[in-house]
């Protein structure tokens, strides 16, 4: 599979960021995951990805799938 590369980065408002908790590269990469099979779909069959998260030295990765959606399932979408 031919790689997708993106860079993210979590920001907190100033004054904020002492609330904000440090989130660990698994957890970061589950979330990513979770969001990624929740929000996204293909015409042609399950696809399977794989997330990974680079914090420093900490790297951690999640796998995942794409799920398949029918022609049908985009008219509730276009609804939302």
């Amino acid at each position: 599979m031919e790689k997708q590369r993106y860079v993210v980065t979590l920001e907190v408002s100033p004054g904020l960021d002492r609330f904000s908790p440090e989130v660990e590269a698994q957890r970061m990469a589950n979330i990513i995951r979770d969001a990624v099979q929740t929000r996204s779909w293909s015409f042609k069959g399950l696809v399977p990805f794989k997330v990974t998260v680079a914090n420093g030295d900490e790297v951690a990765s999640a796998s995942g799938k794409v799920g398949k959606h029918a022609l049908g399932d985009l008219d509730e979408v276009s609804g939302e």
